[in-house]
């Protein structure tokens, strides 16, 4: 009977540091496989993201120019950026996804009605700006292997 009980300790434990193991390989494989999807969702739509982000950036400069009168067409701006970057954000890893984090904390801020002055959108502006570059740059050492 004791060398039942032993038998059986010994295979709980060995089926215990089996499982242990096999958990650790498929979280890592997970983790793996997700990175890799990301990427290749990247190189896919981060062109166009990237392209419609700096098409927004346009449209932004040239409605500060007369902040005072278009309030409305600067909201839509502002609403049509903050999707992009949603967008972009599930796309990238860090230290670019928690720019973009931080970016639609700001924005979020606006779409929950607070009135952003002519300085507040000139920081969204610059923001955005530094993480089209980084998606950029990113890009670019995708493309070159990186």
């Amino acid at each position: 009977m004791e060398e039942l009980m032993s038998w059986l300790s010994t295979l709980g434990s060995t089926a215990s540091i089996l499982g242990l193991i096999l958990t650790s390989i498929t979280l890592i494989w997970v983790d793996t496989a997700r990175r890799i999807i990301k990427r290749y969702l990247f190189i896919i739509r981060g062109p166009k993201l990237i392209e419609e982000l700096e098409n927004i950036g346009s449209d932004i400069v040239y409605l500060l120019q007369n902040f005072d009168s278009s309030d409305i067409n600067l909201s839509r701006a502002l609403a049509r950026l903050r999707a992009r970057i949603r967008s972009l954000q599930k796309k990238l890893e860090s230290p670019e996804n928690k720019q973009c984090k931080k970016l639609n904390r700001k924005l979020d801020k606006f779409i929950k009605g607070k009135k952003l002055s002519e300085p507040d959108i000139r920081s969204i502006y610059r923001e955005a700006q530094g993480i089209i570059e980084g998606a950029n740059e990113m890009l670019k050492d995708i493309r070159l292997g990186g």
